[in-house]
């Protein structure tokens, strides 16, 4: 058995590094990003983009009335405009760390494979007479 596990490793470390591109597809990318999330980033971009048209509008009133012409607090407005930026921010965050899963995945593969090709290098020439 130690004679066939030097190739043997040498064997799955090459397929690991061959196949390490398609990994990323291996994994369910409900586990990443789910549906659920999609819609919690929808609402939070929609939510800031309501905000900063709302605080738009009230910088360019000169006298604090909405476009109905009822008055406005802008206290309220810059208060719902960072709440909902900073709800946007998050999802935000939380969309990029999703998006950097598969690479990452490759890359861990790939390492698993170098770890393993390199294991039955050092097995094979460790067999050698010196």
């Amino acid at each position: 058995m130690r004679r066939a596990s030097a190739p043997l490793l040498l064997l799955i470390g090459v397929a690991l590094m061959g196949l390490a591109p398609l990994a990323s597809r291996l994994v369910p990318q409900a586990l990443i990003w789910t549906e659920a999330d999609g819609v919690r980033y929808q609402q939070a971009s929609a939510d800031f983009h309501a905000a900063g048209i709302a605080a738009r509008q009230l910088q360019t009133s000169a006298r604090g009335l909405a476009s109905s012409g009822e008055p406005v607090d802008p206290v309220a407005v810059k208060r719902d405009y960072d709440r909902a930026q900073e709800a946007f921010a998050a999802q935000q965050a939380r969309k990029e760390r999703a998006e950097r899963w598969p690479p990452r995945i490759v890359l861990l593969v790939r390492l698993l494979g170098i770890g393993a090709a390199a294991a039955g290098v050092w097995l094979h020439v460790r067999r050698w007479p010196g």
